[in-house]
């Protein structure tokens, strides 16, 4: 599950509720991923993948 910020939520025709649905909510996650490819919505994720330790 990913946590989608109120304003995208919004912009996405959900709400809380609706963004505790699974399918939904990874649906959504993947539409916002889409857009620009990236992780700019869940900065934290991009912050860590920068931060892993290479083996």
């Amino acid at each position: 599950m990913f946590q989608i910020s109120d304003r995208r939520l919004s912009e996405l025709g959900g709400t809380p509720l609706r963004a505790f649905d699974p399918e939904w909510n990874i649906k959504a996650a993947h539409r916002l991923w889409s857009a620009e490819h990236d992780f700019h919505d869940w900065p934290s994720c991009e912050a860590a993948l920068k931060n892993t330790p290479k083996s």
